[in-house]
């Protein structure tokens, strides 16, 4: 009987301290691991059972929502079915998580280039390779445009696959190639300075993903706010006056957006357009840059791409308002 009770004290005893090491262990933030149902997705994938491997790893992230391995997974399943937009929401989800993560930047930015968004597919494949510059040093190596794989751009090639069956990604990922090494060549002669902006464009983020605010964004928006004259030759002044400051220093997205809210003024609205494209490629996480080609969208009578930007802008600044007025 006495044995008896201390075996039922000893269990006890046992269990009472594991389960304190699990809250220790909550509580200090251990790293995740994955369950039963993420190494089963993972099985159903290599055998080609993508809509059951989509299943078992949503089953894993709903045990685990902070797998991001299950979300990878999920979302490269999505793309192997060709669904491209719940591909992209899983890679965003991670990158909003995990903002240094390069590959997550990869597989969106080739997803998004399946879609046929060229832009945001170089910016995607820029922003990977300037949070790993080991890409650029693979990518000339390895012969260029041959390094660019299906979904998996220069990080461990996907079996059976060309790059001359992915066309589009290939010139996106060149592209973003060409900026990268143009960058580092300036930054060469400058000194450090141009590869320090590549580094804060890439990885000035907030824990949850988000841009912190910086002076010349601070400036960017009173000069968004600013009442502008109405008198064209002062305007046109004026944007002479950026052309030559743009010319000077064609790496800097604050000059192209002041140049873009005059053009807007002048009911130049395409030339507003291409200047804002620019700035945000330059700079993709300045909300008040999407505000403004959202106004200038709206101007021109496209409701959804105003929308849009005006989604991203509250995506990557959380305190822009819920409700903003676009115009008469």
């Amino acid at each position: 009987m006495t044995r008896n009770l201390r075996s039922v004290s000893l269990r006890a005893g046992l269990s009472s301290g594991i389960a304190f090491s699990c809250l220790l262990l909550f509580a200090l933030g251990a790293p995740a691991f994955d369950s039963p149902a993420y190494d089963q997705g993972c099985n159903e994938m290599n055998r080609g059972d993508y809509d059951g491997a989509i299943i078992t790893f949503g089953e894993a992230i709903g045990f685990d929502m902070t797998n991001m391995r299950a979300y990878m997974k999920r979302g490269q399943c999505f793309y192997k079915l060709k669904n491209y937009e719940e591909s992209i929401k899983d890679f965003s989800h991670i990158i909003e998580n995990e903002p240094h993560n390069s590959n997550a930047y990869l597989w969106r930015g080739t997803a998004n280039s399946k879609l046929g968004d060229h832009d945001a597919t170089v910016r995607d494949y820029l922003a990977a390779i300037r949070l790993d510059p080991q890409l650029a040093k693979q990518y000339q190596e390895n012969g260029g445009a041959d390094a660019v794989q299906d979904g998996n751009t220069g990080k461990g090639r996907q079996p059976g696959t060309k790059a001359s069956e992915n066309k589009a990604s290939v010139s996106a990922y060149e592209e973003a190639m060409a900026q990268y090494l143009k960058q580092k060549d300036s930054d060469r002669l400058s000194g450090g300075q141009t590869e320090q902006a590549m580094r804060t464009a890439a990885e000035d983020t907030r824990p949850e993903g988000k841009r912190r605010r910086t002076p010349e964004m601070d400036a960017d928006k009173k000069a968004a706010n600013e009442r502008l004259p109405d008198d064209k030759d002062v305007l046109r002044d004026r944007i002479a006056k950026l052309n030559s400051a743009v010319e000077a220093d064609n790496r800097n997205p604050h000059l192209y957006f002041r140049r873009a809210l005059l053009y807007a003024k002048m009911e130049s609205y395409d030339q507003a357009i291409s200047d804002l494209t620019k700035s945000l490629d330059l700079d993709p996480m300045n909300a008040n840059v999407y505000i403004a080609r959202a106004r200038v969208y709206h101007h021109q009578g496209q409701p959804d791409l105003a929308k849009a930007d005006l989604e991203k802008a509250r995506s990557v600044d959380p305190t822009v308002p819920a409700k903003i007025r676009l115009g008469d």
